[in-house]
């Protein structure tokens, strides 16, 4: 089980590290909670990872299995094959 507040500091610290950079992409700030989370030793993938990416509105696409956005999330999750079609349009 994660720990949230660990996740919490680990999302606050992103966020903060975007905003100082000027990032305005969620690309962007999905970088800044990958350096927060290991500066934190804290794995990518990992249920304190997937915790804080949660908190900024990243979710784990299993299909894909990658992180995306919460719009991009409903759409692959309903998608049979999801992680074929992302991988021919990309």
């Amino acid at each position: 089980m994660p720990n949230n507040n660990q996740a919490l500091i680990i999302a606050l610290m992103a966020l903060a590290l975007a905003s100082k950079a000027g990032a305005c992409e969620e690309v962007d700030l999905f970088h800044q909670l990958e350096r927060s989370a290991n500066l934190a030793d804290v794995a990518f993938g990992s249920d304190t990872f997937d915790e804080a990416g949660e908190i900024l509105g990243f979710k784990y696409s299993r299909p894909l299995d990658l992180y995306v956005g919460p719009d991009e999330w409903e759409e692959w999750e309903k998608q049979p094959f999801a992680h074929m079609k992302y991988a021919r349009n990309h």
